[in-house]
C-alpha cells in the first residue's frame, strides 16, 4: 500500500508541473488572443490549482476529493488539444500526463490515509 505522504508529494509535484505547463501553453499561444484576455485565461486556469495547494500541504481529504474532480477538466482540455492540435502537442502531452497524475494521486489518497490510520491503532 502506498503511503499517504507519497501520494501527497506526487499530487504537489504534478500540480506544480501542471501549473507551469498551463502557463507555458497559454503564453506560447497568447499571440492568438488579445493580451487582456490572455491574462484572464491564465488567472482562471491557475487559480483553482493555487487554491488547492494549502489543503494538499495540510493533507485534507476534502481538498483531494474536489481536486480529483477539477483535475478531470484539465485532463479533458489537454487531451482534446493533444488530439486536435498537432502543433501544440509538446505542451498538451505533459499537461495530459500531469493532470492524470493529479487525478490518480487524489483518488488514491483517502484510501491510503484510512489504511495508515488503521495500522496505527
Amino acid at each position: 500500500m502506498t503511503h499517504p505522504q507519497t501520494l501527497q508529494r506526487i499530487a504537489l509535484i504534478c500540480i506544480g508541473g501542471l501549473m507551469a505547463t498551463m502557463a507555458y501553453w497559454l503564453l506560447v499561444f497568447a499571440r492568438l488572443m488579445p493580451p487582456h484576455t490572455m491574462w484572464l485565461w491564465l488567472a482562471g486556469v491557475e487559480l483553482p490549482l493555487l487554491l488547492a495547494v494549502p489543503g494538499l500541504l495540510a493533507g485534507r481529504p476534502y481538498t483531494f476529493a474536489w481536486l480529483s474532480l477539477a483535475s478531470l477538466f484539465y485532463f479533458g482540455g489537454a487531451l482534446t488539444d493533444l488530439i486536435a492540435n498537432p502543433a501544440g502537442r509538446h505542451a498538451s502531452l505533459p499537461a495530459t500526463l500531469l493532470a492524470l497524475g493529479v487525478f490518480g494521486s487524489c483518488v488514491l489518497f483517502p484510501k491510503a490515509l484510512k489504511a495508515a490510520r488503521q495500522t496505527r491503532r
